[in-house]
C-alpha cells in the first residue's frame, strides 16, 4: 500500500497488473487489468438510494465553483453529485492520492454527449461513467502510461456484474 492507501503489487511478476476496488451499500465494483499500456486505474460505486440521506452542502468543498453550479442548477442536484463524486473518486483512486485532493479536479461534462472529462489531468485519462441500474452508478479511470499508447476509443468490458438480489442467492 502506498502512502496515500493505494494497493499495488510488489513483485515484478505482477508489474503489469493493475486493480481497484470499491463498495458502497451492497455493491461492490473490482476493476482488474493486466494490459501493459495502462500505468494505473481507479474505480467507485455508489448507491444513490444511500446518498439520499447525505447533506450536499457538507460536500460542496470536494467541487470547483463550476461543478457546484452544475449540480445546483441540474434537474436532479443529488444525481449530477453523485456523478462527480464517482468520478473524482475514480480519478484520485487511479493517480493513488488522497480525497483531500478531490476540489483540485475539475470535471466539465459536455452537454452534447453528457460525457464528463477531467479538464485539469495532466495525465493520458480515460474515464466511464457506467449506471448500472435504476440505485447504482458506477466510473472506472484509466491512466495509460504516455500519449502514444492512449486510444481515446478503446473500450471496457464488463465481465460479471450481480445485482443485491442475486447476491443474497449466494449469502
Amino acid at each position: 500500500i502506498n502512502q496515500h492507501g493505494k494497493p499495488y503489487f510488489i513483485h515484478t511478476k505482477y508489474k503489469n497488473i493493475n486493480f481497484n476496488i470499491s463498495h458502497h451499500n451492497y455493491m461492490v465494483c473490482v476493476v482488474i487489468s493486466n494490459n501493459e499500456t495502462i500505468a494505473s486505474i481507479g474505480c467507485d460505486v455508489l448507491n444513490i438510494q444511500v446518498a439520499q440521506n447525505y447533506n450536499i452542502q457538507t460536500l460542496k468543498n470536494y467541487f470547483t465553483l463550476y461543478e457546484w453550479q452544475m449540480i445546483q442548477t441540474n434537474k436532479n442536484p443529488l444525481l449530477e453529485l453523485a456523478n462527480l463524486w464517482i468520478i473524482k473518486e475514480a480519478y484520485v483512486k487511479a493517480i493513488g492520492l488522497g480525497v483531500q485532493i478531490l476540489s483540485q479536479i475539475k470535471i466539465i461534462k459536455n452537454n452534447e454527449n453528457k460525457k464528463y472529462h477531467i479538464s485539469n489531468s495532466s495525465f493520458n485519462n480515460k474515464l466511464y461513467h457506467i449506471e448500472l441500474d435504476q440505485e447504482h452508478l458506477m466510473a472506472i479511470s484509466i491512466l495509460y502510461k504516455d500519449t502514444s499508447l492512449f486510444d481515446p476509443n478503446n473500450q471496457i468490458s464488463i465481465n460479471k456484474c450481480i445485482s443485491k438480489q442475486q447476491l443474497s442467492n449466494f449469502i
